[in-house]
C-alpha cells in the first residue's frame, strides 16, 4: 500500500466523502480525477489506497477492514478478553450508539439478575418489536467484539453468537438478562 498523501490547495465538501464501516471510519477524497481512500481506527490511519473511480477505494477499504479484524483476531489467538478489554470496548462503543440501544442496556442493567420479558423491554424502550430489540443488542455486542477484536464462539443451539455473548436466555420463553460479566462491567461503566 502507498503511504503518500497529497493535499490540494482547496478541497470542497463535495470532494470529500466519509462513512463508517463496522467500527472504522472511511474517508474518500477526489482530487484531479484521482480518488484516495483512507481507513481510520480510533483516529489512527490503518490503510490508504488510490484509484480512478470514487467507489473503488470504499470497496477496497471495506475489504481491508475485514482483513484487519481477522488478522487482529488471529494475532490474539481469539483468546477470551479480560474485564479491562471489555470495559474499553464498552467505553468506545456505547457513547456512539443510538438512544434506543442505550435504553435497552440500561433497562437490562437495572433489572439486575432478574429475567426481563423481551416484549416488556421493547415496550419500555419504545422499540417496535422484539426482533429489532435483539438486533440492536446483537449489533452492540458485535461492535464491542470488533473493538477488542474477538469472535464469540458459535452456539450449539443456533442462537446468535453475539446476542448469546451479552445476554442469557431463560428457559421460560422470551426472557433475557445481562450475563454476569456484562452486569459487572456496566455497573462500573455507569458508576464511574
Amino acid at each position: 500500500m502507498m503511504n503518500v498523501l497529497t493535499m490540494p490547495d482547496r478541497l470542497t465538501k463535495s470532494q470529500i466523502k466519509e462513512s463508517f464501516y463496522r467500527t472504522y471510519k472511511l474517508v474518500n477524497r477526489v482530487t484531479n480525477g484521482v480518488s484516495t481512500g483512507e481507513v481510520f481506527k480510533q483516529g489512527e490511519r490503518v490503510a490508504y489506497c488510490e484509484g480512478l473511480d470514487s467507489d473503488e477505494p470504499f470497496q477496497y477499504l471495506k475489504g481491508v477492514v475485514d482483513s484487519h479484524i481477522r488478522n487482529e483476531i488471529r494475532l490474539r489467538e481469539n483468546s477470551t478478553p479480560d474485564l479491562t478489554a471489555w470495559y474499553r470496548a464498552i467505553c468506545e462503543t456505547l457513547p456512539i450508539e443510538s438512544r434506543k440501544t442505550n435504553d435497552i442496556i440500561y433497562e437490562l442493567f437495572k433489572a439486575g439478575r432478574e429475567y426481563v420479558s423481551l416484549s416488556d423491554l421493547a415496550g419500555k424502550t419504545e422499540i417496535s418489536n422484539t426482533s429489532e430489540l435483539c438486533f440492536l443488542l446483537s449489533n452492540l455486542a458485535r461492535k464491542m467484539c470488533e473493538s477488542i477484536p474477538y469472535e464469540p464462539p458459535c452456539q450449539g443451539d443456533g442462537r446468535d453468537a453475539y446476542l448469546a455473548l451479552i445476554c442469557e436466555s431463560s428457559t421460560l420463553g422470551d426472557r433475557v438478562r445481562l450475563n454476569c460479566l456484562f452486569s459487572t462491567i456496566f455497573k462500573d461503566y455507569w458508576h464511574k
